[in-house]
């Protein structure tokens, strides 16, 4: 029988971030100001949006459905070994051991990136909302940050679809398609996804945009116009 796992939240969270981290890697790689008007300008807006998902699957993980919880998926070192290892016989609905710690390592990738652009520059006309607030040295990590760790997170990626390949041929598990229709075929009872939590659905979108709306509108420094020396 069919079961339904991943709710509407986590699904489009989950194929937007797809969409817009490849749509990022190419607004810098491919691009440029002659393919698309404000093409940096448009990259900060992608880097806006990746960090407004982010915080929201952060807060969803925590008041969303069964299945969306990181209380749910995420189990300690020792057991994920275990599984690796091969001596856990539990079937996992949700997300298994190594797949928790890939959401969390995606997550983390994706904040990482998304922050240390709020400190970046094209060095032409385009500013990002903290750039110059931090010292050369801060400066310079945030740079190295923002233009190093996205190879580490296209590795992830890429691993990902791999494993996501790998399920498909040897254990016939087909775990895209249900990250689109949302559900999973089980042989057995398993606990249901449950009612959707509208209360904590409209708490995690109200935070994420108040979060983000302080983040880009209300802490930033005032920018200062300095192209002509004064």
């Amino acid at each position: 029988m069919k079961i339904k796992v991943w709710d509407l939240p986590i699904r489009i969270c989950h194929w937007l971030l797809v969409i817009i981290i490849a749509f990022q890697f190419i607004s810098v790689k491919v691009l440029d100001e002659e393919m698309l008007a404000n093409a940096t300008q448009w990259h900060f807006y992608g880097g806006y949006a990746c960090l407004a998902i982010v915080i929201f699957r952060i807060l969803w993980g925590v008041l969303g459905t069964y299945y969306a919880k990181f209380s749910q998926f995420v189990i300690s070192p020792i057991k994920t070994l275990h599984y690796l290892r091969g001596k856990g016989s539990q079937d996992y609905i949700g997300h298994n051991p190594m797949g928790a710690y890939s959401v969390i390592a995606l997550l983390s990738l994706i904040l990482a990136q998304a922050i240390s652009g709020l400190f970046t520059t094209d060095d032409i006309f385009n500013d990002a909302p903290y750039y110059g607030v931090l010292n050369n040295f801060w400066q310079a990590i945030a740079n190295f940050i923002h233009h190093n760790i996205v190879y580490v997170l296209l590795g992830f990626i890429v691993l990902h679809i791999g494993v996501i390949l790998f399920y498909k041929i040897k254990h016939k598990k087909h775990l895209t398609s249900a990250m689109i229709t949302g559900k999973k075929t089980v042989n057995e009872a398993v606990h249901s996804q449950g009612s959707f939590p509208w209360l904590g659905f409209i708490v995690c979108i109200a935070m994420t945009a108040i979060t983000l709306y302080f983040i880009i509108e209300i802490w930033p420094p005032v920018p200062v116009d300095d192209y002509f020396g004064y």
